[in-house]
């Protein structure tokens, strides 16, 4: 029962903080933004992983966001 409690949360920390990261991203437009909430809210389990390892935007190269080594 507490392994599934457990489990529960967790889900719950990940479908917050997949949301959160949707509703932050800069580099979404609102038609993406909004097709990636409907993704985590029809697949609750399966949609925040999909934002993480596939979904979130990396850096651009030049972006002047990387630090550069000298």
């Amino acid at each position: 029962m507490i392994f599934g409690l457990v489990l529960a949360i967790g889900a719950l920390i990940l479908f917050v903080v997949a949301l959160v990261g949707i509703a932050r991203s800069q580099r979404l437009s609102g038609t993406a933004r909004a097709v990636w909430v409907l993704i985590i809210l029809a697949f609750p389990l399966l949609g925040p992983f999909f934002w993480f390892f596939i979904g979130q935007p990396g850096d651009v190269p030049g972006s002047g966001t990387a630090q550069r080594r000298e």
